[in-house]
């Protein structure tokens, strides 16, 4: 997903999307942070490998984050400045749910960690005008908590569905949900 929206179509020139799609590939802005390589034994891990993420994410666009900023306001200021300098914004999380279900068994840190998290991810929301396009990965069902509640409205956060659908050229408007119960009840071997 991150090649795509760097424009790199020559890496997708024998597949359907570098053939049939409408898809503009225009050069966007890309945030990549994975997730899955921070530290999260403490909080200060947390914030600090966050911190460290953000200021990872900053220097391929020449942009200096100052060293005593958090990490809600490292990441608000990096998508501000982006766009500030006109560029198109994507964010790319993966394994949003690691420091959780890393420290499952500590249900201290892991209600610390969620709260983290959840800040920091309510930051993105804060310069949600300059995103156009945000994605998550995980494994758990944490986004049926409060940690994605501000997100379920915006233009920019999008459904697998409505990925595909923007990838094969498609005007896809609404989101293909289901029920936890459904999907509990189908999908037992």
């Amino acid at each position: 997903m991150e090649a795509i929206f760097k424009g790199k179509k020559e890496l997708f020139t024998d597949l359907w999307i570098g053939k049939n799609s409408n898809y503009s590939w225009q050069e966007h802005a890309v945030i990549r942070l994975d997730m899955a390589r921070i530290l999260c034994e403490t909080k200060k891990e947390l914030v600090d490998s966050i911190c460290r993420l953000v200021d990872a994410a900053a220097i391929p666009y020449g942009i200096y984050l100052e060293p005593e900023l958090g990490p809600v306001e490292k990441i608000a200021y990096l998508v501000d400045r982006l766009a500030a300098k006109g560029w198109k914004v994507v964010v790319l999380i993966d394994e949003y749910d690691y420091a959780v279900i890393n420290n499952f068994s500590n249900t201290e840190l892991v209600e610390s960690h969620n709260k983290t998290l959840h800040n920091f991810y309510i930051g993105l929301k804060s310069v949600g005008r300059h995103i156009d396009f945000l994605f998550f990965t995980g494994v758990s069902r944490f986004a049926q908590t409060s940690l994605f509640s501000a997100f379920k409205k915006e233009s920019y956060y999008h459904s697998l569905f409505q990925i595909i659908g923007r990838l094969l050229g498609l005007d896809v408007r609404s989101e293909v949900s289901v029920a936890t119960g459904e999907l509990d009840n189908h999908s037992s071997p």
